[in-house]
């Protein structure tokens, strides 16, 4: 399988990261779309089928192309080391972000005063 050039995440995660960006004052959406990802491998590392993620994601959201993501080629050399399996690290690491960008949204949602120290 071809991975992605093009980042397309769903319109749910584009809201969850629109919200962090503006709560916790991340100077850009990719900014807090990275922190959406690293957040889902440091504390779900494990829950993710990506899979079947990949096929329930929807793609209704923002696209991005993955050099504006993975501007200096880390996410790609990364996601291969953390799963050794994996093929397509852009596949995945669209599927990480919008599953950590759903995480953080429920987060901020059900703890309306949480800050950006006690998400971590």
């Amino acid at each position: 399988m071809a991975d992605l050039l093009n980042f397309h995440i769903s319109a749910e995660a584009n809201a969850n990261i629109e919200l962090l960006r503006a709560k916790y004052q991340f100077s850009t959406f990719t900014s807090a779309l990275k922190f959406s990802l690293l957040y889902a491998l440091k504390y779900h590392r494990n829950e993710m089928d990506f899979e079947k993620l990949d096929e329930q994601y929807p793609s209704d959201g923002t696209n991005l192309n993955v050099g504006t993501i993975d501007d200096d080629g880390i996410i790609k050399r990364l996601m291969p080391i953390l799963y050794p399996q994996c093929e397509t690290p852009y596949r995945y690491a669209r599927v990480a972000a919008i599953f950590g960008a759903e995480k953080i949204g429920d987060k901020i949602k059900a703890y309306d005063k949480i800050t950006l120290a006690e998400l971590l």
